[in-house]
Order: C-alpha cells, then structure tokens, then sequence
C-alpha cells in the first residue's frame, strides 16, 4: 500500500469518491509555491520537506509539463527524469484512485495502461499529496553528495561546484527536447540579503527568444531547486540565473552557488 494521502481535490466530480477520506492539515510551504500559483497540476509534499510541483505549459503550442522540485541543502534527493516519464512518476506516488489530468496523458507515449484511473481535463486547484519519501525506482542516484559535480554524468553539459557570480547564462549548442536545470544557494549569501533568480527559455520558430514564465522561481540561501523540462520538440533552450538583492530587487548582486544545467535528447 502507497503510504501517501490525496491533500485536495476540488473537482465536483470527485467530492463523492473522496468523501470518506482522511485529509491532512499539513500545509504546503509557501516560499516554495509563491512563483507558480498558475498552470499547477498536482503538488507532492515529502516528509524531509522537499516538493516536486507539475506545472502545465506550451512552447509554442506545443504541451510541456514542468517539473520543479525544491527543497533545503540539508535534504538534496532527486527523482530521476532519465529513466521515467512523467506519467510514470505521476502513477507511482499517486494512489490508484487519484484522477489523471488529461495533459499528462496526453504527453504521454506508453499511456494504453491507464483505463484504471479517471482522466480529467479541468482543475479548480492543483491535486496535493502527501507522500512519506521517494520510492526507491524514482531516486536519482547520483547528485545527492555535497560536491555532486564529482558524480554527475558525463552527458552533462555545465557543472558549477562553488561559483560566486552576478549572471549566469547557458545556451544549448543544439537543438534539444529535454532541460535539467539545477541550483543551489549557499548560506553566506544570506548575510549579504541575496537570492538567485533562474529562468528558462527556450527559441522560437520566428528565431527570438520566449520564457517560461511558470518556470521563473527565486532560490534562497540554504536552498536548492531543479526544473526539468522533457519536452517532445527540439529547440534551442537556455537557463539564466542572475544574483538579486533581497532589499531593492535589483540584479546583478554576487551570490554563492552551486549547481548544473543539462540539455539532451
């Protein structure tokens, strides 16, 4: 049995199927979700935690899902974007009663399996589980040790074990479908009133830039996050992390960091 618990789900039609359940209190934090509070599929809150939030998106009408995980320094776990879709990760840390939003079945290759789950296109809010940890079949191996730039796969593109910068902008030297965008800031950047802003892009047909407006997020000291993107179009893509002051809100401010961008087919 799944140790996890369905948090919230408005949906009408599901008020009836959920109406002997027992529903946790526990509140999801809010630093985390501040950025992204639109386009919000579901939200898994782990017992260390950490959250994994699935956001809807599109490049250029296409359909992507996002996938931002974040959490403290002290907890780096990491599910494993390489070796399981979405739909996979979706189907093992959800209870078999939970719906399917359509999206996600949509996105999907391998999705003949699913007769068993409830597939619906609309949401009022964003389905939240609560789960005790991840399962062992999801966890990324690597990336979990301090100095994980010593782990990493050779496929990785940029690595940055400890870097103190204002700016920070790659560019994939290809077209890609798949972004893993990773950072880390440190504690000293604290006492400095800092933070780092990232934001993810990708090009467009017309040969300009768009911006993944639900994927643009804030990493505070002694925090980490990730985005994943396994887009099902090559493009272009790139990852820009900029150093802000806490106080004024404005950009290039040196900031203690750590962390990798990858892009890949």
């Amino acid at each position: 049995m799944k140790n996890l618990i369905p948090k919230r789900i408005t949906l009408i039609e599901y008020i009836s199927l959920l109406a002997f359940a027992t529903f946790s209190c526990e509140r999801v934090n809010n630093e985390t979700l501040q950025e992204n509070n639109n386009g919000e599929l579901a939200i898994f809150t782990f017992s260390n935690g950490n959250t994994l939030q699935l956001i809807e998106s599109d490049e250029e009408g296409d359909p992507v899902i996002l996938a931002i995980e974040s959490g403290s320094n002290k907890n780096i776990e990491l599910i494993d974007f390489d070796s399981n879709s979405i739909l996979d990760i979706y189907l093992k840390l959800t209870p078999d009663d939970s719906p399917l939003p359509k999206i996600i079945a949509d996105i999907s290759e391998d999705n003949d399996h699913l007769n068993h789950r409830s597939v619906v296109k609309d949401f009022d809010a964003a389905l939240k589980f609560s789960v005790e940890k991840i399962p062992e079949t999801l966890k990324m191996k690597n990336n979990t040790k301090a100095n994980f730039c010593d782990d990493i796969p050779e496929s990785y593109n940029h690595c940055f074990n400890r870097k103190k910068s204002k700016v920070s902008n790659i560019t994939s030297s290809s077209r890609c479908k798949v972004m893993k965008n990773y950072t880390s800031v440190f504690k000293e950047s604290y006492n400095e009133g800092k933070y780092m802003e990232v934001r993810h892009r990708y090009r467009k047909a017309s040969g300009g830039w768009a911006t993944h407006v639900k994927g643009k997020y804030k990493v505070y000291p002694g925090k980490w996050k990730r985005l994943s993107i396994p887009g099902k179009m090559k493009r272009y893509r790139r990852a820009a992390r900029s150093g802000v002051n806490a106080i004024t809100g404005l950009g290039t401010e040196y900031v203690y960091w750590k962390g990798y961008t990858d892009f890949r087919n």
